[in-house]
Order: structure tokens, then sequence, then C-alpha cells
């Protein structure tokens, strides 16, 4: 899929998401440490997005990688099915 998210700097301050240092999103009607937690976690997105894209080629354990592949795919707004062969395997 060729949707990209926006290029950061992503980062929070308080419970408001920042990208490139503007306020993008915040989290008014939340209570302010799970406000705070969900700026943190929206914040980090794009990076555990590029870790978990440069590490996939290295993991060789069909479980993990298939859920890898399932988060890369949630971030990039795809479908993700196992692949048939895969399914029932064990770990490898």
């Amino acid at each position: 899929m060729s949707d990209r998210h926006t290029p950061g700097p992503w980062g929070k301050n308080g419970q408001t998401v920042l990208v490139r240092g503007i306020s993008w999103l915040g989290f008014a009607n939340y209570e302010n440490r799970e406000a705070t937690a969900n700026a943190r976690l929206i914040a980090a997105a794009p990076d555990l997005l590029d870790a978990v894209e440069d590490a996939l080629p290295h993991v060789h354990n069909d479980r993990v990688t298939d859920m890898m592949r399932a988060a890369i795919a949630k971030a990039r707004g795809a479908d993700f099915a196992p692949r048939p062969d895969d399914v029932g395997q064990s770990d490898g």
C-alpha cells in the first residue's frame, strides 16, 4: 500500500500528540493518565512501525513474523491473512 503517515518528528506534550512541533491530536475527554499514555503510544507508532519493518527479515519464527506482518498491515491500512502453508504449522 502506498499511503504513508505524516513524516515526523512525532512527539507528545502532555495529552497532545505533536507532529513536526504542531499540535495534532489531543485527548481532552480522557482521564489524565490514560490520555497521556494514548498520546505517548501514538507518538511512538511511526518509530515502532519502522523498527518492526526493519526487524522482519531477521526474525525466523513463523508465529512472530505473522504477528509482525499483521501489525504492519494494520498500520498501513491493509488486510492481513497468514500464508495458507503456515496455518497449523508449529513455530520455526
